[in-house]
């Protein structure tokens, strides 16, 4: 099912995933923008600033997103920003899913590496001015397995 783009921000729209994030890292600063107003201007910031990540810890930049059993949706422009941001420090995802209350991180070259191994569906949010071109990762073909986290003092 597809929601708009009313319907995503007025849901958990990364509530949960970050509530949780707090709840097992209080000791990560919030670094970016918290879910502002609708009709704020974001769109009218570099993407740079648009896709500040979530969090900063000593030694890198998370980004905090939370999924369902659909799977984990990540928009192009955002892998573009956040590709600058990995030039001053790295990027990890912490992933949240709710379908199995557990978490994964994942490096930003860990998504770009999914991507480039073809194991992404290509879609976009066609409620936008332009639309949003994103990919969908499955579930199943995110690293559970791996432990790839920053150290975290």
């Amino acid at each position: 099912m597809k929601y708009t783009l009313q319907e995503r921000f007025n849901g958990t729209w990364g509530d949960i995933a970050e509530g949780q994030f707090e709840a097992h890292y209080p000791n990560a600063l919030r670094y970016g923008l918290n879910k502002p107003p609708l009709g704020w201007g974001v769109e009218r910031l570099p993407l740079m600033m648009r896709y500040t990540p979530d969090y900063i810890l000593p030694n890198a930049l998370v980004e905090v997103q939370g999924f369902g059993k659909n799977g984990l949706k990540i928009k192009f422009e955002k892998l573009r920003a956040l590709d600058l941001w990995n030039q001053q420090l790295p990027v990890y995802f912490w992933l949240w899913s709710s379908a199995r209350s557990d978490s994964v991180w994942v490096p930003l070259e860990g998504i770009w590496e999914i991507i480039d191994g073809n194991k992404v569906t290509l879609d976009s949010y066609n409620d936008t001015k332009r639309g949003k071109a994103y990919i969908k990762i499955r579930p199943g073909d995110l690293p559970w397995d791996i432990h790839a986290s920053p150290s975290i003092r």
